[in-house]
């Protein structure tokens, strides 16, 4: 038993640095407009720098783009918020920083908005320009004109809104986050369900567990941040093999009775479920750069 549990720790740390390992790589920042992809032309390239540079004298607020081939296998938002990280576009204690990052093999595309600019650019606005500015001119391979234009639009709503160098102000209010609670609520139900099933059955119950790690640690972030995600990793890594080890048997005992007593056609016996307690109890993270964003912003696809 122990060496079962060793065996399955051993593959989850060799997986989480095989992950860590083909993490795609975070560029270093070489200016506002960083074409890594190569699909914009010199005059492009410029004149979007010129128009972010002309927004920052103005405002204060720091636009930053960037474009490469592919994410690799890596979701959009958790890449955008690696580069927002390395990065750090917003000036310290204003957050008010923009990211947007184009990933051309894939077709995404995502808005990473600092904290101090959220309730001037909401999830909702930025969303919009990505429909509106953006998807239609890279549907058509124009990527010169569909950055310029998204970078043109975010600009417009925030200059057209509170003024960066104002106080920072209040988030708008984001039912994302009920949503994202409802995902998380029905994940812990779910792999609430597998555990007990893990825990009743005998040899496949190690098979459940290798499942559960394997599809927790490669699922996408699109509904909890990696965070939460490796929280819930560590905490079905560690606390399964002890509740496995402890109350298996007990757990394993209980079902069997009431399956018994299910085909006797009998209800289940209080004695029973009194010895079945009883025996479970005693076996029992660009200069004057500093800027932070708590994930909003906004995705899309063309």
């Amino acid at each position: 038993m122990r060496k079962t549990i060793l065996n399955a720790l051993l593959a989850i740390l060799f997986l989480a640095n095989t992950a860590t390992a083909s993490a795609l790589e975070v560029p270093r920042y070489a200016g506002t407009v960083n074409d890594a992809a190569g699909v914009m032309s010199p005059a492009a390239l410029q004149a979007s720098k010129d128009r972010i540079k002309a927004h920052e004298d103005k405002t204060g607020n720091q636009i930053a783009v960037l474009t490469i081939p592919s994410l690799e296998g890596e979701d959009i938002e958790g890449y955008a918020d690696r580069v927002f990280k390395s990065w750090k576009p917003g000036k310290k204690g204003k957050d008010n920083g923009i990211l947007l990052v184009v990933s051309v093999k894939d077709r995404r595309m995502r808005f990473e908005v600092g904290y101090g600019l959220e309730g001037t650019l909401p999830d909702s606005a930025a969303g919009e320009i990505i429909r509106t500015f953006m998807t239609p001119q890279f549907k058509q391979g124009d990527f010169n004109t569909g950055i310029d234009a998204g970078v043109a639009a975010v600009i417009e709503a925030l200059e057209n809104g509170v003024s960066a160098e104002d106080p920072a102000p209040q988030p708008a209010a984001d039912t994302s986050y009920i949503f994202r609670a409802i995902v998380i609520i029905l994940m812990l139900l779910y792999f609430g369900f597998l555990t007990v099933l893990g825990l009743a059955t005998l040899k496949f119950g190690w098979f459940l567990y290798a499942f559960m790690i394997i599809s927790l640690a490669m699922g996408p972030t699109e509904f909890i941040s990696a965070t939460v995600r490796n929280i819930l990793l560590v905490a079905l890594a560690i606390l399964f093999p002890l509740l496995k080890i402890r109350y298996g048997t007990a757990v394993r005992e209980h079902y069997k009775q009431k399956a018994a007593a299910r085909r006797s056609g009998g209800d289940w016996d209080s004695s029973s479920d009194s010895s079945s307690s009883s025996s479970s109890d005693s076996s029992s993270s660009s200069s004057d750069s500093g800027g932070s964003s708590g994930g909003g912003g906004a995705s899309g696809s063309w």
